[in-house]
């Protein structure tokens, strides 16, 4: 897909990888960008009834790393990433073949100021790999380009959706591992 011309809708735009899209997103040329934080009433305006009748609209879900495989200090990011994504995957299901595309940005660690509050409270998770982000902005740009459902700027990412997959116990086991020792 290409950014030229389109509408495109980013929510929790005031700060870290939002922000960074916009500034990102604005030099593609979009017919406008709708910067939305928490203003519910005007993300309805804009949702799934326009883009269905006009056969053509796009998603982009800021999940996390922790959508596809989890986050050992926090069940609640866990939990929540996890839901995000699996609406991802129901909205790319249930409207696809409607002309609604979806992607899933799933980042590890971005230098973002909830990084540093993280880091404040509990450990160096995900700062060493972390990713500026603006640089996470412009692989969503080629992510969409390409209209893939995962967006995944830390290619180590899809290495451990696979393994975790391949072997659920041995990821657990591993996990639990990698809690014990940080």
């Amino acid at each position: 897909m290409q950014l030229t011309g389109r509408v495109i809708v980013v929510t929790g735009a005031g700060n870290g990888i939002g922000r960074a899209l916009c500034h990102r997103f604005a030099r593609e040329r979009p017919a406008a960008i709708a910067v939305t934080d928490i203003d519910r009433a005007s993300a309805e305006r804009v949702a799934l009834p326009g883009m269905l009748q006009r056969g053509d609209g796009y998603f982009l879900h800021t999940v996390s790393a922790a959508g596809l495989l989890t986050h050992p200090y926090s069940a609640t990011y866990a939990v929540t990433k996890h839901a995000a994504l699996a609406f991802a995957e129901w909205l790319s299901i249930a409207y696809g073949d409607r002309g609604i595309k979806v992607s899933a940005l799933c980042p590890q660690g971005v230098k973002t100021d909830m990084l540093k509050r993280a880091e404040e409270n509990t450990s160096r998770f995900l700062i060493d790999g972390a990713l500026e982000a603006d640089a996470v902005a412009e692989l969503v740009v080629r992510g969409l380009e390409r209209e893939r459902f995962l967006i995944l700027p830390h290619q180590e990412v899809a290495e451990y959706a696979r393994r975790r997959a391949a072997d659920p116990d041995r990821w657990l086991g591993g996990m639990r591992r990698s809690l014990r020792h940080s």
